[in-house]
């Protein structure tokens, strides 16, 4: 083995050993809709399936430790959130068979518990849906409401309501209203969230 072969390896195993690991443990909402065994669930109606992203994931745990080669997070920390803030953001995902189908933005309503239903006061899309994250894709900046959105492929819309986002164990739900397809209204769809919990393992060098 060369000497820049032996300082290269040498270089590697330091960045190892001196990196840090975390396990997180995160808690979230999902569609409560299709089979809980699909990686992501979306809600299908007569010539299109809708599915939606709520944006308020906390984490409720985290672990670090050295960054060997088998990782080793085994020092609990305290973990810090961000205090929820005065609007709640869900990404509602789009996807029609036809190219004739539109979306009225005002007649999508929140329902949280203990409240009247509230309609988006505040929207940003339509852009691509990242299907990886299963959320809208490239931020772009909020639209003026009111606002009829046509769709003739897979979109994403980011939708901002005037309310503090729920904790991830409070049911709430969504109703998407104001779809047509060819001009005939398209029956409201329903899609209720539930609590959804994962682990993710970060490592930084």
């Amino acid at each position: 083995m060369t000497a820049q072969r032996v300082v290269a390896l040498t270089a590697v195993v330091a960045a190892l050993i001196s990196a840090c690991v975390s396990l997180e443990s995160v808690e979230t909402t999902r569609p409560a809709i299709g089979p809980k065994s699909d990686l992501w669930p979306w809600l299908e109606a007569p010539g299109v399936r809708v599915t939606a992203h709520a944006r308020h994931a906390r984490v409720a745990s985290q672990l670090v430790g050295p960054g060997l080669i088998v990782p080793l997070p085994i020092i609990p920390i305290p973990v810090r959130n961000d205090e929820p803030g005065r609007h709640f953001w869900i990404d509602v995902g789009i996807d029609p068979e036809g190219e004739d189908f539109t979306l009225d933005v005002r007649r999508v309503r929140l329902h949280l518990p203990n409240r009247t239903a509230l309609a988006p006061s505040v929207f940003v899309g339509p852009v691509m849906f990242d299907l990886y994250q299963n959320h809208c894709g490239p931020y772009r900046e909020p639209e003026r409401m009111p606002a009829v959105i046509a769709m003739t492929e897979l979109v994403c819309v980011s939708l901002r309501f005037d309310a503090a986002p729920p904790p991830t164990d409070v049911k709430f739900s969504l109703t998407l209203d104001g779809l047509t397809n060819r001009g005939e209204p398209v029956a409201p769809l329903p899609i209720p969230f539930e609590q959804r919990r994962f682990r993710r393992l970060l490592w930084e060098p």
